[in-house]
Protein backbone atom coordinates (compact mmCIF):
# COMPACT_ATOMS: atom_id res chain seq x y z
CA UNK A 1 0.00 0.00 0.00
CA UNK A 2 1.65 3.28 -1.30
CA UNK A 3 1.34 6.41 1.27
CA UNK A 4 -0.10 9.68 0.01
CA UNK A 5 2.01 12.23 -1.58
CA UNK A 6 3.15 14.70 0.95
CA UNK A 7 1.83 17.61 -1.23
CA UNK A 8 -1.83 16.14 -1.00
CA UNK A 9 -1.82 15.65 2.47
CA UNK A 10 -2.88 18.47 4.56
CA UNK A 11 -0.66 18.36 7.97
CA UNK A 12 -1.69 20.04 11.33
CA UNK A 13 0.61 23.12 11.36
CA UNK A 14 0.31 23.78 15.22
CA UNK A 15 2.38 27.25 14.76
CA UNK A 16 -1.07 28.27 12.97
CA UNK A 17 -3.27 27.39 15.14
CA UNK A 18 -1.24 28.95 18.12
CA UNK A 19 -0.97 32.13 16.37
CA UNK A 20 -5.12 32.30 15.90
CA UNK A 21 -5.56 31.26 19.03
CA UNK A 22 -3.16 34.01 20.79
CA UNK A 23 -5.16 36.86 18.69
CA UNK A 24 -8.41 35.19 19.60
CA UNK A 25 -7.33 35.03 23.59
CA UNK A 26 -5.91 38.93 22.81
CA UNK A 27 -9.57 39.86 21.65
CA UNK A 28 -11.41 37.72 24.52
CA UNK A 29 -9.05 39.73 26.92
CA UNK A 30 -9.50 42.98 25.41
CA UNK A 31 -13.54 42.70 25.12
CA UNK A 32 -13.20 41.78 29.08
CA UNK A 33 -11.62 45.04 29.47
CA UNK A 34 -13.14 47.04 27.42
CA UNK A 35 -16.80 45.93 29.18
CA UNK A 36 -14.69 46.39 32.57
CA UNK A 37 -13.93 49.59 31.98
CA UNK A 38 -16.82 51.18 30.07
CA UNK A 39 -18.01 53.21 32.86
CA UNK A 40 -15.06 55.09 32.94
CA UNK A 41 -15.05 55.55 29.16
CA UNK A 42 -16.97 59.12 29.58
CA UNK A 43 -15.08 59.97 32.71
CA UNK A 44 -11.51 60.54 30.61
CA UNK A 45 -12.44 61.09 27.40
CA UNK A 46 -11.13 58.04 25.25
CA UNK A 47 -11.08 58.88 21.66
CA UNK A 48 -12.29 55.27 20.58
CA UNK A 49 -15.95 54.64 20.53
CA UNK A 50 -16.69 52.06 23.19
CA UNK A 51 -19.25 50.27 20.43
CA UNK A 52 -16.68 49.83 18.08
CA UNK A 53 -13.66 49.10 20.29
CA UNK A 54 -16.21 45.93 21.57
CA UNK A 55 -17.70 44.94 18.44
CA UNK A 56 -14.04 44.73 17.07
CA UNK A 57 -13.03 42.72 20.26
CA UNK A 58 -15.93 40.47 20.14
CA UNK A 59 -15.74 40.27 16.07
CA UNK A 60 -11.41 39.22 16.65
CA UNK A 61 -12.13 36.40 19.08
CA UNK A 62 -15.60 34.81 17.89
CA UNK A 63 -13.46 34.84 14.14
CA UNK A 64 -9.81 33.50 15.40
CA UNK A 65 -11.70 31.00 17.67
CA UNK A 66 -13.41 29.36 15.30
CA UNK A 67 -9.59 29.41 12.92
CA UNK A 68 -7.89 28.32 15.87
CA UNK A 69 -10.01 25.49 16.01
CA UNK A 70 -9.96 25.08 12.17
CA UNK A 71 -6.20 24.85 12.21
CA UNK A 72 -5.90 22.50 15.10
CA UNK A 73 -8.31 19.40 13.25
CA UNK A 74 -6.51 20.52 10.47
CA UNK A 75 -9.26 21.88 8.54
CA UNK A 76 -8.36 23.42 5.28
CA UNK A 77 -10.62 26.60 5.36
CA UNK A 78 -9.25 27.67 8.43
CA UNK A 79 -5.43 26.98 6.85
CA UNK A 80 -7.08 29.18 3.65
CA UNK A 81 -8.03 31.93 5.93
CA UNK A 82 -5.87 32.21 8.54
CA UNK A 83 -3.28 34.43 6.28
CA UNK A 84 -5.74 36.71 4.81
CA UNK A 85 -7.31 37.19 8.28
CA UNK A 86 -4.05 37.92 10.27
CA UNK A 87 -3.42 40.57 7.26
CA UNK A 88 -6.81 42.36 7.72
CA UNK A 89 -6.19 41.80 11.78
CA UNK A 90 -3.18 43.79 11.66
CA UNK A 91 -3.82 46.17 8.99
CA UNK A 92 -7.30 47.52 11.14
CA UNK A 93 -5.46 47.72 14.46
CA UNK A 94 -3.13 49.66 12.52
CA UNK A 95 -5.38 52.10 11.29
CA UNK A 96 -7.58 52.29 14.72
CA UNK A 97 -4.00 53.48 16.12
CA UNK A 98 -3.57 55.96 13.52
CA UNK A 99 -7.35 57.46 13.71
CA UNK A 100 -7.73 56.97 17.29
CA UNK A 101 -4.15 57.81 19.58
CA UNK A 102 -3.71 60.95 20.86
CA UNK A 103 -1.02 60.21 23.32
CA UNK A 104 2.83 60.52 22.24
CA UNK A 105 2.77 57.18 23.26
CA UNK A 106 0.46 55.51 20.75
CA UNK A 107 2.18 57.12 17.94
CA UNK A 108 5.50 55.82 19.18
CA UNK A 109 3.59 52.46 18.94
CA UNK A 110 3.30 52.96 15.58
CA UNK A 111 6.22 51.16 14.93
CA UNK A 112 6.83 48.41 17.27
CA UNK A 113 3.10 47.39 15.60
CA UNK A 114 3.99 47.59 12.26
CA UNK A 115 7.68 45.61 12.46
CA UNK A 116 5.85 43.02 14.77
CA UNK A 117 2.94 42.67 12.03
CA UNK A 118 5.39 42.13 9.31
CA UNK A 119 7.58 39.71 11.88
CA UNK A 120 4.14 37.55 12.05
CA UNK A 121 2.85 37.99 8.50
CA UNK A 122 5.82 37.46 6.40
CA UNK A 123 6.51 34.12 7.37
CA UNK A 124 2.75 33.71 7.37
CA UNK A 125 2.23 34.49 4.01
CA UNK A 126 5.67 32.85 2.42
CA UNK A 127 4.18 29.25 3.62
CA UNK A 128 0.77 29.87 2.79
CA UNK A 129 1.67 30.80 -0.43
CA UNK A 130 4.62 27.56 -0.39
CA UNK A 131 1.95 25.27 0.61
CA UNK A 132 -0.74 26.24 -1.74
CA UNK A 133 -3.03 27.11 1.35
CA UNK A 134 -4.41 30.01 -0.60
CA UNK A 135 -5.43 27.72 -3.60
CA UNK A 136 -8.70 26.36 -4.41
CA UNK A 137 -9.14 22.51 -4.39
Amino acid sequence: MQSPKRSDTLSRPLWVALIACGIALAGWIGLWGAAEDAPLYGLIGVSLPLPVRLGWNLLCALSFTLIGAGALRSGRRALRLIAPAVTGYALVNALILILFSRAEYDQGRMFFQVALSLLVLIPLWWVALRKGWMQPR
